[in-house]
């Protein structure tokens, strides 16, 4: 059985799951689309950002795979259970880690956080979005400055992935903004049981580092 997301996210799948053997093409594809975290329309991707929506994803997984006698609910709902119990207290350890921190703006350099902000109430003030193929410029990093300046920003979010170190610190130089770097695809996380939610727990803490700012 195989879960996937989104096609926006995961473009190569839908011609792999095509090149499938007919028998297996009907039952291959499950795409596990959340609403939209903001705006009509938009349909973001991360849904595994949020550990609220992680356990909702995890019973439609296990309701699918009952369905298609792949597992029985003896089997999987001891696993299920322990699972979206695991993903309450993480919730309830990265509301704790942020508090206080959901009024200080912060900008990104990536469009992929919005179910993360929208559950722990957190001020994105600016998104850069950039292309990746995008060739930045000396006119197109004095907006970008500018953009991050006027919101206020405190924090500059960046992804691990991707050529965009060396530009945040360009966009940051000359103002006292900190400057984080952020792994939402869990390169780091450990493969076992408990790998997810120390994933989900290590990126709200750089967030809140980045926040908050070094200790005085």
């Amino acid at each position: 059985q195989v879960f996937w997301l989104d096609a926006t996210l995961e473009h190569p799948l839908p011609a792999l799951f095509a090149r499938l053997p007919a028998p297996r093409r009907d039952t291959a594809l499950l795409a596990l689309i959340a609403p939209p975290a903001r705006g009509a329309g938009f349909v973001d991707p991360h849904v595994w950002l949020d550990p609220r929506l992680a356990a909702v994803t995890a019973a439609a997984m296990a309701r699918v795979l009952e369905e298609r006698g792949l597992v029985d609910a003896a089997q999987i709902a001891p696993r299920l259970q322990a699972f979206q119990d695991r993903m309450a207290r993480v919730e309830e350890d990265i509301a704790a880690s942020l508090r206080g921190l959901e009024g200080v703006p912060f900008a990104a350099m990536h469009d992929g956080y919005a179910y993360f902000v929208r559950r722990f109430g957190l001020r994105q003030a600016a998104v850069l979005a950039l292309d990746a193929e995008q060739q930045v410029g000396a006119r197109a990093l004095s907006r970008m400055r500018r953009e991050v300046r006027d919101s206020g920003a405190v924090c500059l979010l960046r992804e691990r992935s991707g050529d965009n170190a060396r530009l945040a610190q360009m966009i940051a130089e000359g103002s006292a903004m900190r400057v984080v770097e952020l792994d939402s695809l869990a390169s780091d996380a450990p493969d076992d049981a408990d790998g997810y939610a120390l994933f989900l727990e290590d990126f709200a803490r750089a967030i809140a580092g980045c926040l908050r700012g070094p200790a005085s």
